[in-house]
C-alpha cells in the first residue's frame, strides 16, 4: 500500500484537512477491511463529505451495515450471558468490543456508533478458579470447544489434545462456539481470559483488574460488568502489548491490526488524567508494556502527548522482543510499524534475535 494513502487514512482518523488523492482505492480498501475499520472510516469520510468512488462506498456500506446485525446479534448474548455470570456471582469483566460498541463510561453514547467497530468475538476476563463455573454456563448454553467450519456450516470440536495445547503454549482457553440460525452471524464465539499477558502465571493482576468491576448502562438499557475506566485501557494496553509480541498473532497478521490502536487512540482522547492513568500502570508494574504500546501510538498518530508520556519510562535502549511459544525461538523486526502497516505479511520482517541486537540501536523497539 502506499504510504501516502495510509498517512491519509491516519489524517481521518485525527479529523485533520487533507486533499489527498488517494492513489489506489482497491488497495486502501483492502487496507481498511482487514484492519476492521470499515464502518467507522466510512462515517467519518461522510461526516468529511470526502467524495468517494461509488464501488468504494458501496463495499464499505455493506460491510458497516454487516457489523450492525453482528453488534446486534452479539449484544444479545452479551446480555445473556451476563444474566447467567451475575445470578452465579462469578466476577467477570465484558472486555472490548462488547463494551465499546454498547455502553459508555461517560453515561453519554459509546465511543462507537452502531456497525463502527466489529468484533469476531465475545471477550470475558474470569479469574482461573472460577474457569470450570463458566465452562458450565457455556455448557449449559449449547457452546462447544472448537471453530466454525463456513464450507461444511457447522462446528468442528476440538480434541481434548487441541485445547491443553492451547492453555499451555498459547495461555488461552480453545474458544467456545455455537452455531445459530442467523444467516449474516452464523455462529457466536466466546474467548475467556484468565491472563492478562502471555505468562500464564499473572493472576496477581487479573485479581487487581477484577477486584474493582463496574456496571455500565448499554444502549439496550441493560447493565454489563467491565473494567473501570481506567483498568479497561490497562488491560487494551496489555492486550495490544500480547498479540504484539506473540509470533503466532504475526503469522495470523493479528500483531498490529489499526482497529486495537484506535481504540486506545480514542479512549485516551476523552478526559483521560494521564497522571492517574500514570500511577495504575507504576502500581500493576507494567511500565515496559505501556511505554511499547504509547510508542506505538506515537508512531502511528504522530501525537505529541503520547510520546511525552513515555518520557515517564526509560526503555529506549531495548529491543521489543516477539516470542515463538512453541518453537522457544525469539525474533525481533527488521521494519518500523509504520513499514510494516504498509505490508500485510510482516513474517518477512522478523529476525532471528541474539545478543548482538542489544547493541544495535536501529533495531529497538521495531
Amino acid at each position: 500500500m502506499y504510504k501516502k494513502d495510509l498517512n491519509f487514512i491516519i489524517d481521518i482518523i485525527k479529523d485533520k484537512s487533507t486533499k489527498h488523492i488517494v492513489n489506489d482505492w482497491y488497495s486502501l480498501l483492502g487496507f481498511i477491511e482487514t484492519n476492521k475499520l470499515s464502518g467507522y472510516i466510512l462515517n467519518k469520510l461522510k461526516r468529511k463529505k470526502l467524495e468517494i468512488p461509488k464501488i468504494i462506498y458501496s463495499s464499505l456500506y455493506n460491510t458497516y451495515s454487516l457489523q450492525k446485525v453482528r453488534n446486534n446479534v452479539l449484544r444479545k448474548f452479551v446480555n445473556k450471558i451476563s444474566y447467567e455470570l451475575e445470578i452465579n456471582s462469578i466476577n467477570h469483566a465484558f472486555l472490548k468490543g462488547s463494551i465499546l460498541s454498547n455502553c459508555s463510561f461517560d453515561n453519554k453514547t459509546p465511543i462507537y456508533k452502531l456497525g463502527e467497530r466489529t468484533s469476531n468475538d465475545i471477550d470475558i476476563l474470569i479469574n482461573p478458579k472460577d474457569l470450570g463455573k463458566l465452562e458450565k454456563i457455556l455448557e449449559k448454553l449449547h457452546f462447544k470447544q472448537g471453530y466454525y467450519d463456513y464450507s461444511k456450516e457447522k462446528v468442528i470440536l476440538f480434541d481434548r489434545k487441541e485445547i491443553i495445547s492451547r492453555r499451555m503454549n498459547r495461555n488461552e482457553t480453545a474458544p467456545w462456539v455455537l452455531k445459530i440460525t442467523n444467516t449474516i452471524v452464523p455462529f457466536i464465539e466466546i474467548d475467556i481470559n484468565f491472563s492478562t499477558s502471555n505468562l500464564s502465571n499473572d493472576n496477581k493482576l487479573t485479581d487487581k483488574l477484577l477486584s474493582n468491576t463496574v456496571c455500565y448502562k448499554s444502549i439496550d438499557n441493560n447493565y454489563i460488568r467491565t473494567l473501570e475506566k481506567y483498568d479497561f485501557i490497562i488491560h487494551l494496553i496489555l492486550h495490544a502489548y500480547k498479540e504484539l509480541t506473540n509470533k503466532f498473532q504475526v503469522d495470523r497478521h493479528k500483531d498490529i491490526q489499526l482497529y486495537k490502536f484506535l481504540d486506545l487512540y480514542l479512549l485516551l482522547s476523552k478526559d483521560i488524567d494521564l497522571n492517574k492513568l500514570l500511577k495504575l500502570v507504576k502500581e500493576y508494574h507494567i511500565e515496559y508494556e505501556t511505554f511499547v504500546i504509547f510508542y506505538k501510538l506515537y508512531e502511528i498518530f504522530g501525537l505529541a502527548s503520547f510520546m511525552s508520556f513515555c518520557f515517564n519510562f526509560d526503555y529506549e535502549s531495548l529491543p521489543l522482543i516477539i516470542q515463538d511459544f512453541e518453537n522457544k525461538e525469539l525474533f525481533v523486526f527488521k521494519d518500523t510499524i509504520n513499514e510494516r502497516l504498509l505490508h500485510f505479511d510482516n513474517t518477512k520482517s522478523l529476525i532471528k534475535y541474539n545478543d548482538e541486537f542489544t547493541r544495535q540501536s536501529k533495531y529497538y523497539l521495531r
